[in-house]
């Protein structure tokens, strides 16, 4: 009888820490998305570019350009130059030097996730490709007015 009595109390007791575990986690995403701030956006959206193929093949003079906060995520722009034309690692096109102005749009959710890239409006750093239509549509979308 003692046993049935004790193992009912340690389930209660585990429901009950599996309760405060799961509310601990939901409070800490809650306050990691408060804290994630533009100045955060900023430095993971740099480190990104700094790292991307077209850049690292490349690039130099980042500079940011701007920033724009909406609802759930950020747009972060930065402008760089490249030595060569064209998009990501060219190491086996031989592409004749050409420097080459290009505009990157990094978007971060507010969560820290990067979940845009575009070189251009045409390349997709994430996919590291050429950017298919919708890409280009959702990045851009603001751009446009609509």
């Amino acid at each position: 009888m003692q046993c049935k009595i004790k193992m009912g109390r340690k389930r209660k007791h585990d429901k009950i820490l599996v309760l405060l575990i799961t509310l601990t986690f939901l409070l800490g995403c809650l306050k990691s998305e408060a804290e994630f701030t533009e100045e955060d956006a900023i430095k993971l959206a740099k480190a990104f570019v700094e790292n991307s193929s077209t850049y690292v093949y490349d690039g130099y003079d980042l500079r940011l350009l701007s920033t724009k906060e909406h609802s759930y995520y950020w747009d972060i722009v930065f402008i760089y130059t490249s030595k060569h034309m064209g998009y990501g690692n060219r190491t086996n096109d031989n592409p004749p030097p050409k420097r080459t102005l290009h505009r990157i749009k990094v978007r971060i959710n507010k969560f820290g996730r990067i979940i845009g890239a575009l070189v251009d409006n045409k390349y997709d750093e994430l996919e590291r490709d050429m950017a298919r239509p919708e890409v280009i549509r959702a990045m851009t979308l603001e751009e446009e007015g609509a």
